[in-house]
């Protein structure tokens, strides 16, 4: 798929920009944004051969403005096909269709995906940096006072239980299975469903009464045997697979791929069997499978009363003092805080080339048998972690600790904004790479609302 920038204007043109008022807030960000440093950074996905692409200020922007008002794909583009403000921030501009003849929409919401599919974590982060690099420029950053804290970001999976996973594994690995056989691939020998047994398991586990941890056990115990069953036929099947020479080239491949999807869902069951074994042992498994669709999800303790665990990846968070992100960082486990912080600098470091004079994190951040090496933290002149437990901080009462501390909070409202209107609360996008386009369309939409509201504050005190 082809791209090239052109920006050529006509009647039609400049009869659309007579009717948009110069100080709405979506014109005046589409001023400042360069979209040309965007297109020559993002333009390295595409190839100059193929179809010609849609506009990457249109792709962009949609997604800005898809995170800035937490939206769907398909609500983003239909607002975008009846807002004049959108189609100006978006660099288009739909006209009035001839008579006679039929409006053809600007895009479809499918786009997106595939966009994001195209440019992936790598090219999120280049957004990123030209959204920084600008801010940067306007000296609308401050580069001494970095605010670092964590936070959960969930994941769209239901609450898994290992009665649920083995009875859905089981029923993946079966309709695989099918497809294969309905592609032409003759699987000899037997292959048992268990479908009404499994069903009847899982009803006599969903009951209540007296004895449901016995019924657990027990149903589990049945479902684990069928899941097993089942997954040992998945080696004689993939052994089938690479000797069936009647199928078709395109077949073929299709059948290659269903049968690595059989190979890691193999894998999985053998997992949550595992899991299932140890929990009714009593035994810990570190690396617990929650959901089929989402493997990587991890079970995350933040200490919250209403919501004690969380299941998706641990998200790092850097700001300014003037509360503009400047780093972010995503975990697949559990990590304390204070091992977050050699990646919350080392972010920081990228962006203004030193290290902040000065720090602020709360008392999660403290490890008294961690050196300042370690944490690379020697380069800081003023650390603001308060201690843990009763032990005050020997600075705890200087002017300049009490005043990173109170702008530490500021770093908490910031993060109830990602996850109630930058659509960070639940992450959407499938696998971890879609956590890390999620973290990084959140921070792109946060930038440039602060981006606004920063020079109206500016422009209006003179």
């Amino acid at each position: 798929m082809s791209i090239r920038w052109s920006r050529q204007y006509t009647f039609d043109d400049w009869y659309f920009r007579k009717y948009i008022d110069p100080r709405h807030e979506l014109v005046q960000l589409a001023n400042k944004i360069d979209w040309r440093s965007i297109f020559e950074v993002l333009s390295v996905y595409y190839s100059p051969k193929g179809r010609q692409a849609l506009d990457l200020q249109l792709m962009v922007g949609l997604h800005i403005l898809k995170h800035r008002h937490d939206l769907s794909d398909e609500d983003a583009v239909k607002i975008l096909h009846e807002n004049i403000y959108w189609m100006y921030f978006c660099g288009v501009y739909q006209p009035a269709p001839v008579e006679g003849q039929q409006s053809s929409p600007i895009l479809d919401s499918s786009s997106l995906t595939y966009f994001r599919k195209r440019i992936g974590p790598q090219g999120m982060e280049k957004l990123e940096e030209v959204i920084r690099d600008q801010l940067c420029k306007a000296h609308l950053i401050h580069p001494r006072t970095a605010i670092t804290d964590t936070t959960a970001m969930e994941k769209n999976i239901a609450y898994p239980t290992d009665t649920d996973l083995l009875y859905k594994v089981r029923e993946r690995v079966v309709r695989v299975v099918e497809k294969i056989r309905q592609m032409g691939v003759r699987i000899p020998g037997s292959f048992r469903t268990f479908r009404h047994r499994a069903k009847k398991a899982l009803l006599f586990a969903k009951k209540f009464g007296k004895d449901k941890m016995e019924r657990i056990q027990k149903a589990n115990s049945e479902l684990a045997q069928m899941a097993q069953k089942v997954a040992s036929k998945v080696t004689r099947i993939r052994v089938t697979i690479n000797h069936q020479s009647h199928l078709s080239k395109i077949i073929k491949e299709k059948v290659n791929r269903l049968g690595q999807q059989l190979a890691e869902l193999q894998h999985l069951t053998y997992r949550i069997v595992h899991q299932n074994e140890m929990r009714f042992l009593g035994h810990h498994v570190p690396d617990k499978v929650f959901s089929l669709h989402e493997p990587s999800v991890v079970a995350i303790k933040k200490g919250k009363q209403a919501k004690p665990t969380e299941y998706g990846s641990k998200v790092s968070l850097t700001v300014d003092r003037h509360g503009f992100i400047i780093a972010h960082h995503q975990y697949f486990s559990n990590i304390s805080d204070v091992n977050t912080l050699p990646d919350a600098l080392e972010g920081w470091q990228k962006t203004f080339g030193r290290p902040p004079g000065e720090l602020g994190a709360d008392r999660g951040f403290h490890h008294p048998k961690t050196s300042q090496e370690d944490l690379g933290t020697q380069g800081i002149a003023r650390l603001a972690i308060p201690y843990k437990g009763k032990r005050k901080h020997p600075e705890s009462n200087t002017y300049w600790f009490k005043r990173l501390q109170r702008l530490r909070a500021i770093i908490e409202a910031i993060i109830s904004h990602l996850k109630n209107d930058h659509r960070m609360g639940r992450c959407l996008y499938k696998g971890p790479q879609g956590d890390h386009i999620n973290v990084s369309l959140a921070t792109i939409a946060w930038n440039c609302k602060k981006w606004i509201e920063v020079e109206g504050v500016l422009q209006a005190a003179g």
